[in-house]
């Protein structure tokens, strides 16, 4: 079993408590409701995201949680099943935070902005988003997504801060106006993304 932070591997097949501290990390998020990232044996890079609502040397149940913080229901596992738990990593940071606030990206925000139909809707469409400093998602060549914060634009480039899935500041990135094809803003993924970002920021 590895541990992010304090990696620790059990090859044996004997009962987990025994060795403390799993016990230990199981206790503490139950006690304290801390976010662990929980992957099991063959799931790949897919993991569970939550606290332990409880544990005994053989089960545990795991309050999941969606990727936007909002209570997912009940996960009953074999410990032996588990084969990684991520705890205080930047991800489970994250993703406490987003718990404890997942109410502040629920509501979707009065953004009203007008159709474009020029052929130049994409820069008409930033003039107006431009007014609201949201975070936004656009779409190049129908190929893939960024998202980010716009920093400028003119007739030809747009420059945008590009924002990770935890808020991450991942640099600035120009692209051709004319490359993008779709634009989205203020979907859960823009909010929980600037919710993140913003965090971020009043931490450093």
């Amino acid at each position: 079993l590895n541990i992010a932070g304090s990696l620790v591997a059990i090859k044996e097949n004997k009962p987990f408590m025994k060795n403390g501290i799993i016990e230990k990390i199981l206790k503490e998020s139950k006690d304290n409701k801390k976010i662990l990232g929980i992957r099991k044996y063959g799931e790949g890079d897919d993991f569970w995201c939550g606290y332990i609502y409880d544990f005994n040397e053989q089960l545990v149940i795991i309050q999941h949680f969606t990727k936007f913080g909002k209570p997912d229901g009940l996960i009953i596992e074999k410990i032996e099943n588990i084969e990684s738990i991520e705890t205080d990593d930047d991800y489970a940071k994250s993703y406490q935070y987003l718990v404890e606030n997942h109410n502040r990206i629920e509501k979707q925000r009065d953004i009203k902005i007008k159709i474009c139909a020029s052929e130049d809707w994409q820069l008409d469409t930033f003039k107006q988003l431009d007014l609201f400093k949201a975070l936004v998602t656009i779409e190049i060549n129908s190929d893939f997504f960024i998202s980010g914060f716009i920093n400028e634009f003119d007739n030809g480039f747009l420059n945008i801060k590009t924002i990770g899935k935890l808020g991450e500041d991942e640099g600035d990135c120009f692209y051709k106006i004319a490359d993008i094809t779709s634009i989205q803003f203020d979907r859960m993924e823009e909010r929980k993304r600037q919710l993140l970002s913003e965090w971020r920021k009043s931490s450093k």
